[in-house]
């Protein structure tokens, strides 16, 4: 029996949005391991030779109106902090910049052993600025928000 390929079994919707934003045609499909919730991240390959050749599509499957990454990402890019670009979107959908899935440990692991501390060094001051962001105004505690991530938690 034949298995569906990868590229069968992506959402059309990522197919159309790809083609629309970007003009570009996907050739390849991998899933990303998910995470705690029901978003799915895919490594989209795209035809051609132009750049980039590889994005990272995050599918929300219920897209809801606390779903949207945006708000987040911006805010971390009006303040200076490294976040993937964002090449388009569409309901439950975005297509990010992929920045590859190499981890922190990994990275350090290939830097010769007296440069390690540079970017841990790096790593750690990201977190105070993270910390001394002003939460944004329109954001209140959301209940619901709060309930739904403790349950997946």
């Amino acid at each position: 029996m034949d298995r569906p390929s990868p590229l069968d079994t992506c959402p059309a919707q990522l197919t159309q949005l790809v083609e629309k934003a970007l003009g570009r045609q996907i050739a390849s499909v991998d899933h990303v391991p998910p995470g705690l919730d029901s978003r799915r991240f895919y490594r989209l390959g795209l035809a051609g030779k132009a750049l980039p050749s590889t994005l990272i599509a995050r599918v929300d499957p219920n897209p809801g109106a606390g779903s949207d990454l945006e708000p987040i990402r911006a805010l971390f890019a009006r303040h200076d902090l490294p976040v993937p670009g964002r090449l388009a979107s569409a309901r439950g959908i975005e297509l990010l910049e992929d920045l590859g899935d190499e981890s922190l440990e990994q990275l350090a692991h290939r830097r010769p052993a007296e440069r390690r501390d540079e970017l841990y060094a790096e790593a750690c001051d990201l977190v105070p600025r993270i910390q001394s962001i002003p939460a944004p105004d329109q954001r209140g505690w959301d209940a619901n928000l709060v309930a739904d991530k403790a349950r997946k938690w």
